[in-house]
Protein backbone atom coordinates (compact mmCIF):
# COMPACT_ATOMS: atom_id res chain seq x y z
CA UNK A 1 0.00 0.00 0.00
CA UNK A 2 1.14 3.41 -0.71
CA UNK A 3 2.57 5.44 2.26
CA UNK A 4 1.19 8.55 1.69
CA UNK A 5 -2.26 6.25 1.52
CA UNK A 6 -1.58 5.31 4.63
CA UNK A 7 -0.28 8.40 6.12
CA UNK A 8 -3.70 9.88 5.15
CA UNK A 9 -5.46 7.10 6.73
CA UNK A 10 -3.64 7.44 10.02
CA UNK A 11 -4.38 11.23 9.58
CA UNK A 12 -8.13 10.99 9.19
CA UNK A 13 -8.42 8.36 12.14
CA UNK A 14 -6.60 10.91 14.97
CA UNK A 15 -8.61 13.59 14.02
CA UNK A 16 -12.00 11.52 14.11
CA UNK A 17 -10.34 10.47 17.92
CA UNK A 18 -9.87 14.14 18.70
CA UNK A 19 -13.57 14.48 17.66
CA UNK A 20 -14.95 11.69 19.82
CA UNK A 21 -12.71 13.32 22.60
CA UNK A 22 -13.68 16.64 21.60
CA UNK A 23 -13.97 19.14 24.79
CA UNK A 24 -11.98 16.21 27.21
CA UNK A 25 -15.27 14.61 27.66
CA UNK A 26 -15.97 11.57 25.58
CA UNK A 27 -18.78 11.65 22.77
CA UNK A 28 -20.48 8.66 24.59
CA UNK A 29 -20.99 10.79 27.88
CA UNK A 30 -21.52 13.87 26.37
CA UNK A 31 -24.55 12.65 24.15
CA UNK A 32 -25.21 9.74 27.12
CA UNK A 33 -24.54 6.91 24.30
CA UNK A 34 -23.86 3.64 25.60
CA UNK A 35 -20.62 2.62 24.78
CA UNK A 36 -20.11 -1.21 23.47
CA UNK A 37 -17.51 -3.08 22.04
CA UNK A 38 -17.81 -3.21 18.40
CA UNK A 39 -14.93 -5.22 17.09
CA UNK A 40 -11.80 -7.16 18.19
CA UNK A 41 -8.31 -4.98 17.49
CA UNK A 42 -4.20 -5.89 17.07
CA UNK A 43 -2.00 -3.35 17.13
CA UNK A 44 0.73 -4.84 14.41
CA UNK A 45 3.93 -2.26 13.67
CA UNK A 46 2.18 0.58 14.98
CA UNK A 47 -0.84 -0.20 12.93
CA UNK A 48 -4.28 -0.58 14.26
CA UNK A 49 -5.91 -3.63 12.74
CA UNK A 50 -9.46 -4.54 13.17
CA UNK A 51 -11.07 -8.08 12.37
CA UNK A 52 -13.91 -10.04 14.04
CA UNK A 53 -11.57 -12.13 16.49
CA UNK A 54 -7.60 -11.85 16.99
CA UNK A 55 -5.48 -12.58 13.59
CA UNK A 56 -8.50 -13.82 11.87
CA UNK A 57 -8.43 -13.90 8.25
CA UNK A 58 -9.57 -10.26 7.54
CA UNK A 59 -7.19 -9.03 10.15
CA UNK A 60 -4.59 -11.36 8.40
CA UNK A 61 -5.65 -9.85 5.09
CA UNK A 62 -5.28 -6.33 6.13
CA UNK A 63 -1.57 -6.75 7.49
CA UNK A 64 -0.49 -8.26 4.56
CA UNK A 65 -1.88 -5.11 2.15
CA UNK A 66 0.03 -2.99 4.66
CA UNK A 67 3.13 -4.87 3.53
CA UNK A 68 3.77 -5.64 7.42
CA UNK A 69 6.82 -8.10 7.67
CA UNK A 70 7.32 -8.01 11.62
CA UNK A 71 3.94 -10.00 13.11
CA UNK A 72 5.57 -10.35 16.70
CA UNK A 73 3.57 -9.20 19.03
CA UNK A 74 2.64 -9.13 22.78
CA UNK A 75 -0.80 -11.02 23.28
CA UNK A 76 -1.19 -8.97 26.63
CA UNK A 77 -0.19 -5.47 25.36
CA UNK A 78 -0.96 -5.14 21.77
CA UNK A 79 -4.60 -7.12 21.74
CA UNK A 80 -7.41 -5.37 22.55
CA UNK A 81 -10.72 -3.85 20.86
CA UNK A 82 -12.55 -1.18 19.22
CA UNK A 83 -15.83 0.55 20.46
CA UNK A 84 -17.96 1.81 17.83
CA UNK A 85 -16.41 4.99 17.45
CA UNK A 86 -13.49 3.02 16.93
CA UNK A 87 -10.98 4.01 19.86
CA UNK A 88 -8.56 1.22 20.85
CA UNK A 89 -9.25 -0.48 24.20
CA UNK A 90 -6.82 -2.59 26.01
CA UNK A 91 -8.49 -6.61 26.96
CA UNK A 92 -9.11 -5.00 30.43
CA UNK A 93 -10.59 -1.85 29.43
CA UNK A 94 -12.92 -3.70 27.09
CA UNK A 95 -14.35 -6.28 29.77
CA UNK A 96 -15.32 -2.99 31.51
CA UNK A 97 -17.26 -1.47 28.90
CA UNK A 98 -18.78 -5.25 27.42
CA UNK A 99 -19.52 -5.68 30.84
CA UNK A 100 -21.96 -2.47 31.70
CA UNK A 101 -22.77 -2.83 28.25
CA UNK A 102 -24.36 -6.42 28.56
CA UNK A 103 -22.16 -7.69 26.31
CA UNK A 104 -20.45 -10.77 28.23
CA UNK A 105 -21.37 -13.92 27.11
CA UNK A 106 -18.87 -16.06 28.10
CA UNK A 107 -15.62 -15.53 30.85
CA UNK A 108 -12.53 -17.30 30.73
CA UNK A 109 -10.81 -14.60 32.68
CA UNK A 110 -12.67 -11.95 34.90
CA UNK A 111 -11.67 -9.30 34.02
CA UNK A 112 -10.32 -9.61 30.54
CA UNK A 113 -12.07 -10.00 27.69
CA UNK A 114 -12.00 -12.31 24.77
CA UNK A 115 -13.50 -11.92 21.30
CA UNK A 116 -15.29 -15.43 22.10
CA UNK A 117 -16.52 -14.49 25.18
CA UNK A 118 -18.62 -11.09 23.92
CA UNK A 119 -21.86 -10.43 21.73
Amino acid sequence: MDARKIEKANENYNNHIEWVFEGGIPVWEKHNIQRVVSMAACIVGGHLIVGNRHFCPIMQMTIDNLGIEDRHHNIHEDQGFVDQWGVYMTRQEAWVVAKEAGQIKEVFQEGVLFSECYL
